[in-house]
């Protein structure tokens, strides 16, 4: 992972993987259509969606999405930076799928 925190425009092209790292996609405009560990859900302005580490998870946006992607690096990372907010952050990272801030 070269870097943390990049913006990604995402299209038709359906992309799947998983990866050792979580990741935090956060909508900015479009819609994404993700599917995270067989949930599926949509990621725009206002909403992200989380990524545990090794999960499969695939996208694809039909009209075209911008995304602002944070790739999270392993546990000593986030205990550096974090401290005693640990473990809420790390129950966030290993609950897949939408988040949503605001209204519908």
């Amino acid at each position: 992972m070269s870097q943390l925190l990049s913006l990604r425009h995402y299209h038709h092209e359906q992309i799947a993987h998983s990866h050792e790292h979580a990741q935090l996609v956060f909508g900015l405009t479009g819609r994404l259509d993700f599917e995270v560990a067989g949930h599926c859900c949509q990621v725009s302005s206002l909403s992200l969606a989380v990524v545990p580490p090794e999960t499969h998870h695939a996208c694809a946006s039909a009209l075209g999405s911008r995304c602002l992607v944070l790739d999270v690096p392993q546990d000593d990372w986030l205990q550096q930076r974090l401290g005693h907010h640990l473990d809420a952050s790390r129950r966030l990272l290993e609950t897949p799928g939408r988040h949503h801030k605001g209204r519908e």
